[in-house]
């Protein structure tokens, strides 16, 4: 659990845009490697109100995000946003999610990135955790298999786009980890100890974190199984 220091002094880590005079195949590939510090980023959008009503427990709002149809980006429309809002651009395809538009993006030189669009019924105030959680780890711990935050063109976590229907969603740019989903990995009998090190490393690394949201109801989390009867 997120504990510790303020967010205002949580320094927020984003991979930043190239050189705006680069040609765009190593403009991109710069967003997706170095690392710089934009402050306060996330305590912005933190404080700007989300459209969906508040939940006290939080659970109305997380259980909503499975009743709201998905931002509904089109391959198109979300290869334009990569390129107008991050100034990346590749080849293109859609990731099935149940709640958000998400599209895997490979570079020219080989780069992977992940484009989020986040659900609009999605508390901002979540979202802004997500994104200080992910800078807070490349800080304590650049090494960690985690997604980088890569900023936008004007230098920041996330944009504001308006999708198809009208609603506002924010978009996020993240490094993209290749590998094997662990339910088709090869169980070998070092599988289950490297995936308890890496979460107490995981866990170490999130000590002095803290966020206002970070305690909100993650309808994922095994102990909230009961509320969906």
């Amino acid at each position: 659990r997120a504990v510790g220091a303020s967010l205002g002094a949580t320094s927020l880590q984003v991979e930043p845009c190239g050189s705006r005079g680069e040609d765009q195949a190593t403009a991109s590939a710069m967003r997706l490697q170095a690392s710089t510090s934009l402050a306060s980023s996330a305590a912005k959008l933190m404080r700007k109100p989300s459209r969906p009503p508040k939940a006290e427990a939080g659970t109305i709002a997380e259980s909503a995000l499975l009743s709201v149809a998905p931002p509904g980006i089109s391959q198109e429309e979300g290869a334009r946003i990569a390129e107008r809002v991050f100034g990346v651009a590749g080849e293109m395809r859609m990731l099935s999610s149940e709640r958000d538009s998400n599209f895997h993006i490979r570079l020219a030189g080989g780069e992977q990135a992940l484009l989020k669009i986040t659900n609009a019924a999605e508390d901002r105030a979540v979202t802004a955790m997500q994104t200080a959680a992910l800078a807070h780890l490349a800080a304590v711990d650049p090494a960690l298999p985690v997604q980088r935050v890569c900023e936008t063109r004007a230098g920041k976590p996330w944009e504001i786009v308006t999708g198809p229907s009208g609603q506002e969603h924010v978009a996020r740019l993240l490094t993209f980890i290749d590998g094997t989903m662990l339910h088709a990995a090869n169980a070998g009998p070092d599988l289950h100890h490297a995936i308890g090190a890496l979460l107490a490393r995981l866990t170490r690394a999130l000590r002095g974190f803290f966020h206002p949201a970070a305690g909100h109801v993650l309808q994922w989390d095994i102990k909230h199984a009961g509320l969906l009867r």
